[in-house]
């Protein structure tokens, strides 16, 4: 017996894994650059663009109250 028909399709799974990863890689690059740019973004936004809130009293309102985990109906 031989080992021939085993071994293409062998090979054949090989090349379709091999076609996988590579897409994989490719598309890991890609999002990789992307969270760069959004994290570079984000840091130059942060940089200026947003105003220091540590100071400023809290304003209270009826209701639901984000960060006090008060909810009143």
């Amino acid at each position: 017996m031989s080992n021939t028909p085993n071994l293409a399709a062998s090979n054949s799974e090989v090349v379709e894994l091999k076609s996988q990863v590579s897409g994989l890689q490719s598309q890991v690059q890609n999002l990789a650059g992307m969270i760069q740019q959004l994290v570079g973004a984000t840091t130059i936004q942060t940089n200026g663009a947003v105003p220091n809130l540590a100071g400023k009293p809290k304003q209270r309102s009826s209701g639901l109250e984000y960060g006090t985990k008060t909810f009143n109906n």
